[in-house]
């Protein structure tokens, strides 16, 4: 019985104690029905605060960030052999640099200095004319070499390797004689203006739609457009004023009842493309008239078949950035991708009526002509 009793206490000792064990789990609180779990464990002291790291910048999709140039990592020596002529690749780079020297803002309010690159698809080498936000571009005299990685295909675009987003082209299109030595610097100034194009326009660019001209009107609409700013540029005075009322006209009523994403492409492809283009054409050319020589051999290959649905916005974009140069407009300052360059033109040269196509000459553009090429019936 003593022994039972004994026995007795010892498990009355334990349930309590182990009550008072549960009970430190909790904290009470005001409703005494009301409790909150507590951790059962001592915390270590918290360290004291520190200030926080600063951001790094952002880099290349799985890549590590790099160290920044420094005279070490510049002064590294190539384990390969460029496939690309350095000599040629320094001459390039130093005639772009002294154009946009010349130019010293004069054509779009900013300078136009950009990073360039030129790569040779075949081996993966590139040269630049100035070295990568990452660091791993070696420098050799005046030109910088590295290595694109495998899934770039540069041809004529702007490129975002190590860091750096540099106007690019194809070594292959100069030694295979596509394109002269004028022409291949005009290229890169044309892609150099893309990799800054967002210092000279603001805004967000939308998402590109060009299928109306899919449909032959639209096309041919777009084609005597062209010709009749390519008549522009070609006169003075009231024949030039007749020739741009007659594009804005043609303009008009090509738009009208266009879907609005439409409109919006048209006109930022204008902006964009069409910039590019005044930078080589105007920097890498001698003059006007070379410049439009240039254009029109271009144009004689995007006008016909699909090149017209992605290309003509190169060439109106140009023509009327030149005719609102020519014509004395203070436009190109503070520009987004809501302007209209053809409406800056009307509202700058006073034009409140535009001509239906009865009231123009047609023929002119070769109205005929083209609708022939595009195959429609006209009545």
């Amino acid at each position: 019985m003593k022994k039972a009793l004994i026995l007795c206490s010892i498990f009355i000792a334990l349930m309590l104690a182990a009550c008072g064990d549960a009970n430190d789990y909790y904290e009470e609180q005001d409703d005494p029905t009301q409790y909150v779990p507590q951790e059962v464990v001592e915390l270590d002291e918290p360290d004291e605060p520190t200030e926080p790291e600063e951001p790094t910048e952002p880099t290349e999709p799985n890549e590590p960030n790099e160290p920044d140039i420094t005279e070490e990592t510049a002064e590294r020596v190539l384990d390969f052999v460029p496939s690309i002529d350095l000599d040629f690749a320094a001459e390039i780079f130093a005639i772009a640099q002294a154009l946009w020297d010349e130019d010293d803002g004069q054509l779009m309010g900013v300078p136009l200095h950009a990073p360039l690159m030129i790569a040779d698809n075949r081996t993966r080498h590139a040269v630049t004319n100035m070295p990568d936000a990452h660091g791993r571009f070696i420098r050799h005299g005046d030109v910088y070499v590295g290595i694109v990685p495998d899934h770039i295909t540069v041809v004529g675009n702007p490129e975002t390797v190590s860091g750096t987003r540099w106007g690019a082209a194809a070594i292959r299109l100069y030694t295979s004689g596509d394109i002269d030595k004028t022409e291949f610097i005009g290229l890169l100034i044309h892609e150099g203006f893309h990799a800054i194009q967002y210092y000279i326009i603001s805004g967000q660019r939308a998402i590109q739609n060009f299928s109306h001209f899919n449909e032959p009107e639209m096309r041919i609409s777009a084609l005597l457009e062209i010709e009749a700013l390519f008549a522009a540029l070609r006169s003075n005075n009231d024949e030039r004023l007749t020739h741009i009322h007659n594009a804005l006209s043609l303009r008009n009523a090509r738009r009208y009842g266009l879907p609005e994403s439409a409109v919006t492409s048209e006109n930022q492809q204008e902006l964009t493309e069409g910039l590019a283009m005044l930078a080589e054409l105007m920097l890498a050319f001698a003059d006007i008239e070379a410049a439009l020589e240039r254009m029109e051999s271009l144009w004689t290959s995007h006008r016909v078949g699909r090149a017209l649905n992605t290309m003509s916005g190169y060439h109106r974009g140009f023509m009327y950035a030149m005719l609102l140069n020519e014509m004395g407009a203070d436009w190109i300052a503070g520009i987004d991708f809501d302007a209209d360059l053809g409406q800056l033109l009307q509202e700058h040269l006073g034009i409140n009526e535009l001509r239906t196509l009865e009231q123009q000459d047609l023929e002119q553009y070769g109205y005929s002509a083209i609708v022939q090429i595009e195959r429609v019936s006209v009545e």
